[in-house]
């Protein structure tokens, strides 16, 4: 069966921009003794491993290099297919100094085996972190008997930009493993492996069981993910086969899932397991429990057993299918022993079934939706969420000797149609508490955000009140505090959200755009990524106004300015720049006053002041980076003639 990915919808990880070493050291590691590898299915394992820090003499395996990364290290996988089953990776990283394995920019490095995993990440049970900081990036796993990357046991791993499928258990899979960061991967037609053999069958899981009791405070973060078709093949009746699966994560630290698509899985959308302190905002859960024949009282999302406390549920759109005549109990969201009905919020949430009116949520026994708003989220709203393209069909097939779902990925769109009731519907993640200035912001409460785990670029982009593109340094949950990249003003209760258009956020994983007509490829190429930098045309001079205009190189998703202009006796001058984002163009001006210097000038923008939306950073100035500044025109030379030009 050809498999067909979902087209590409969002941000795509850190980018490293050029694919030079230096770059890929510069951002990941503050060491200087770094190496970067390459390795391609046309190498030579045989080869040194100064000979192999050059692209055009690599190492043929990734074991090879597996064996080899330290602490700081990165490894460039070159473009082909990589048969290799079970590599372990012998070193761990540090703070400041991540093993990073990256598909070389603009190919997606295949690997494939018939083995139990592709990538293994393993530590101790008895000594838990011992590997720590990886980041995985940018590759393909399929064809293992278990799962395409297996985490055990490890600490700050860092998973992205990854398609898994064809796995027998599930694309990807931590087990008692804190500060995992999961985003931006594709995941689907896992979870193949017959009755009698364990395992979830997921796109993706995070199972902290064995540790549960430790003392340690669990992190999590799965973001901006697609996961679709997966699904357990066991007999009898077994809820698995989810999309996504959280099982015993722990309750003691912070747990967050927003704008990730999860739709025709076999079992849940999103099962959680006794995991406490939840935040599930932007999601979409979409016609899940397709395996009907096995899948008994579930849920698009299905929370369950008393841990499952403090859970935030904002901006989601749960969509679930009718009950079946063998099982009667398929709803949008099950609530079970939840906490004894306390501690979870829900706020503007869409929810709706293939019944209607008549679709039920499980809150300790089954209630209506009109019964569900009154109790417990009035905010909720029902009917139709108006997709672009969301089709109700999962046909099925044989694959693997067993019955399997055969889709065709390319036909499900999941932006709205501007009839859509979800525009302008949602709400914000949180509020300021008070008016204040500068960096550090003071929040009702910072869970429904993150700096990313500290990883440079990998913060949250927010909006406090009507001011955009606001990045993320650091978040103090403790005290409900957020740092920025830039100095700003805000009000006593400013909203603070992802940024939006409109009047409110949109519901769901996209916020609406007017001019979306989409031209969906079933196949499409990799994202190649881009050089990032900028151009200035000093524009005009015009009553002692110097007018520029700042073009990038691609769409930037924040202000890049201000820009800044070195004077010629060595002061700087700050042009505000405005422009629309996502976009290319700002412009900005200042008064050319006794205060500037005549000479030459040069322009500079902030350290990282441009990001595109691959989290690509850079402040670049190409061309136009100098302009003379002359406050007096100069005289007329001698003998030339000055004329004025007379229409008739």
């Amino acid at each position: 069966m050809k498999r067909k990915y979902l087209p590409r919808f969002v941000a795509v990880g850190n980018g490293c921009g050029k694919v030079f070493p230096i770059l890929l050291l510069g951002f990941w590691s503050a060491t200087l003794t770094a190496s970067t590898y390459f390795v391609s299915p046309s190498g030579n394992d045989g080869r040194t491993n100064s000979q192999a820090m050059n692209r055009s003499t690599p190492w043929k395996t990734i074991r090879k290099a597996a064996s080899i990364l330290a602490a700081g290290d990165s490894l460039i996988v070159l473009a082909g297919t990589y048969v290799e089953s079970d590599i372990p990776f012998a070193n761990s990283g540090a703070p400041g100094k991540w093993i990073t394995v990256i598909g070389d920019p603009g190919t997606r490095p295949d690997i494939t085996g018939s083995g139990q995993y592709g990538f293994i990440i393993q530590g101790q049970l008895s000594t838990p972190f011992t590997k720590t900081h990886f980041h995985i990036r940018n590759l393909s796993f399929h064809g293992y008997q278990q799962d395409g990357i297996s985490v055990y046991y490890a600490d700050y791993v860092f998973l992205d930009d990854l398609v898994a499928y064809d796995n027998g258990n599930a694309g990807l899979n931590t087990v008692g493993s804190n500060h995992v960061l999961i985003q931006d991967c594709v995941l689907h037609h896992n979870g193949w492996k017959a009755d009698g053999d364990s395992g979830w069958g997921d796109g993706a899981s995070i199972n902290n069981r064995e540790l549960l009791d430790s003392g340690i405070r669990w992190f999590s973060i799965v973001r901006r993910n697609v996961m679709y078709a997966n699904w357990q093949k066991r007999d009898g009746s077994y809820w698995d086969g989810n999309g996504f699966t959280w099982d015993l994560a722990g309750t003691d630290g912070l747990h967050q899932m927003t704008r990730n698509i999860f739709y025709n899985n076999g079992g849940a959308g999103v099962l959680n397991n006794n995991t406490g302190n939840l935040a599930m905002t932007h999601n979409i859960l979409f016609r899940n429990m397709a395996d009907t024949n096995r899948c008994q009282n579930m849920a698009e999302l299905y929370l369950t057993d008393q841990w499952v406390h403090n859970a935030i549920l904002k901006n989601n759109i749960i969509y679930g299918r009718k009950r079946t005549a063998r099982y009667d109990q398929i709803c949008p969201i099950i609530l079970e022993d939840a906490d004894n009905q306390t501690g979870i919020k829900s706020e503007n949430n869409w929810v709706w079934g293939e019944l209607g009116d008549a679709t039920e949520i499980y809150w300790l026994g089954f209630m209506s939706l009109a019964e569900w708003k009154r109790r417990f989220a009035p905010t909720t709203l029902t009917g139709q969420p108006g997709f672009v393209s969301a089709p109700f069909d999962s046909r099925k097939t044989t694959f693997h000797g067993l019955e399997w779902i055969d889709m065709d990925a390319g036909l499900y769109n999941f932006k709205l149609k501007k009839e859509s009731g979800c525009i302008d519907q949602g709400t914000v993640l949180t509020r300021t508490v008070s008016a204040g200035s500068g960096t550090v912001v003071a929040l009702e409460s910072a869970r429904c955000l993150t700096d990313g785990f500290g990883i440079p670029g990998q913060g949250d982009v927010i909006q406090i009140g009507a001011q955009k593109n606001l990045l993320i340094l650091s978040a103090d949950y403790a005290n409900n505090r957020i740092t920025i990249d830039r100095s700003i003003s805000w009000k006593a209760g400013d909203g603070v959200s992802y940024p939006y258009n409109g009047q409110n956020p949109d519901i769901g994983a996209f916020e609406y755009e007017p001019l979306y007509f989409p031209q969906v490829d079933p196949d499409p190429v990799p994202v190649t990524e881009k050089e990032l930098y900028a151009t200035i045309q000093s524009l005009r001079l015009l009553k002692k106004v110097l007018s520029v205009e700042l073009t990038a190189s691609e769409p930037v998703v924040k202000n890049p300015g201000p820009l800044y202009m070195d004077e010629a006796d060595g002061t700087v001058s700050t042009i505000p720049l405005t422009g629309t984002v996502p976009g290319t163009v700002f412009t900005g001006s200042l008064a050319l006053d006794g205060s500037v210097a005549e000479g030459t000038a040069h322009y500079r923008l902030p350290d990282n002041g441009m990001m595109n939306s691959q989290s690509t950073v850079s402040s670049e100035i190409r061309s136009g980076e100098t302009v003379e500044i002359h406050l007096t025109p100069p005289a007329i030379p001698r003998g030339l003639t000055v004329a004025a030009l007379r229409t008739q």
